[in-house]
């Protein structure tokens, strides 16, 4: 009986604990905005995929600016994932204010010489075989599959 009575109310529990995070299924997994400056973070959509590239060589400013760049521009309603290359989070814009009322360079790294000015929208890679070479920008032809 108790067996029965626990095959019964497990899933019941556990659609419960799912239904809690509705908003996961709100993001496009489709498109990834890149940037390694604030200038190009700012330009990222809010509530997409963010990915911040963080290329200090010194741990301690790649910390500070990992800990900077999380809560500057990552929803904390969602996961945010972060290693040694940089920040992985949906975008907000709610924080921007605190960026842009002082120097740009509160978040990520200055901006360098020759350095692109606009985000890099790319496609989410589907593989960890995919995540190497660079995707095409959004409307161009001749994926990899």
């Amino acid at each position: 009986m108790k067996r029965s009575a626990f095959f019964i109310g497990a899933p019941l529990l556990l659609a419960g604990c799912l239904s809690d995070y509705p908003q996961f299924q709100n993001v496009d997994q489709s498109q990834l905005c890149v940037a390694s400056t604030d200038q190009q973070a700012m330009e990222c959509p809010e509530g997409e995929l963010f990915l911040a590239r963080l290329t200090q060589p010194n741990q301690n400013l790649r910390a500070y600016s990992a800990l900077n760049t999380a809560a500057l521009y990552c929803d904390t309603n969602y996961p945010i994932f972060e290693n040694a290359a940089g920040i992985m989070c949906v975008m907000t814009h709610q924080r921007l204010e605190m960026l842009t009322g002082g120097e740009a360079s509160q978040g990520m790294e200055t901006q360098q010489q020759g350095q692109q000015q606009t985000p890099q929208q790319q496609p989410a890679p589907q593989s960890p075989q995919q995540a190497a070479p660079q995707q095409a920008p959004q409307g161009s032809s001749g994926a990899n599959q």
